[in-house]
């Protein structure tokens, strides 16, 4: 890398080779010596370990213009209440979201019910609970898919009484989810805007 220097003062920096009036050569194996006399230093570039929960690198570095090279360097610097908020909003807002997708996904795969005897799994798809509330609308038993233990899926003959033991199941199974992504929520919400241990707590949960 290169810092282009005029007047004592750096006005660029470069990971390639640098473009000369002159017709130079292999620039880069010119002795540093001749570098620095068409404007271009070898250029060091030094940044600080930070915490990006607390801390940030500045946009531009400070530069020390030595002898035989440029140093540019980059000293974290504290985060300010207000980004400490954003980054706390955000990490509220993406948790969040991830722990409703993680309960719709659940809900969705479906839940085990023993409304025919022995335990077979339904999908809650909103098809699969519309159409499960059609047929007891209707007031008859019917058929309703459900994968057995076997793994076999298929349209299996229930009364209206297992239609609805399958209804009130699979609304056990949603409440308990729905319940755990609430109280999740609700932990997150509870969270302090700025505390880091809390910050930390956030990013944490898990579904």
């Amino acid at each position: 890398m290169f810092a282009k220097v005029i007047n004592g003062a750096v006005v660029s920096e470069m990971t390639g080779v640098p473009e000369c009036t002159e017709n130079v050569s292999g620039f880069n194996l010119l002795p540093i010596a001749d570098q620095i006399a068409h404007g271009y230093y070898p250029l060091i570039v030094v940044k600080d370990g930070f915490n990006p929960a607390t801390e940030k690198l500045p946009a531009d570095p400070v530069y020390t213009i030595g002898a035989t090279e440029v140093t540019a360097t980059y000293t974290k610097i504290a985060l300010s209440v207000a980004e400490l908020e954003a980054n706390m909003a955000k990490a509220k807002a993406d948790k969040t979201a991830y722990i409703n997708t993680a309960c719709g996904t659940e809900i969705v795969g479906g839940f085990d019910s023993a409304a025919l005897g022995t335990l077979h799994h339904y999908t809650a798809t909103l098809e699969d609970q519309a159409n499960l509330l059609g047929l007891i609308a209707i007031g008859l038993g019917g058929e309703f898919t459900c994968i057995d233990g076997a793994g076999v899926k298929a349209r299996r003959l229930h009364t209206l009484a297992q239609l609805k033991q399958v209804l009130v199941d699979g609304g056990t199974f949603k409440d308990v989810r729905l319940a755990k992504a609430r109280t999740l929520k609700d932990r997150i919400d509870a969270a302090p805007s700025v505390d880091l241990p809390d910050a930390a707590a956030v990013e944490a949960l898990a579904w």
